[in-house]
């Protein structure tokens, strides 16, 4: 499968990617969801990836980050000790 996989990249950078990296590799992850899709096996989707590892909905998380982050944005700045 992975030679096969391997013949559906573009370059040699994408090959060389996948070789170090497998199926795991980030670069071609769209050409590996791409590649197991066209078999007619799917991925899940975020949502359903979180519930299955007993992470929060993707959704929820976000908001939270994002309300952290404004948190943060909103503290008094420390000043530098003298």
């Amino acid at each position: 499968m992975e030679a096969e996989f391997q013949l559906t990249l573009d370059s040699a950078i994408y090959v060389n990617s996948f070789k170090s990296g497998g199926w795991k590799d980030r670069l071609v992850f769209p050409d590996i969801k791409k590649f197991w899709e066209a078999r007619e096996l799917s991925f899940p989707s975020e949502a359903e990836w979180a519930k299955k590892t007993g992470s929060q909905e993707p959704q929820t998380l976000k908001v939270q980050i994002e309300e952290l982050e404004k948190k943060l944005k909103q503290a008094p700045v420390a000043t530098a000790l003298k």
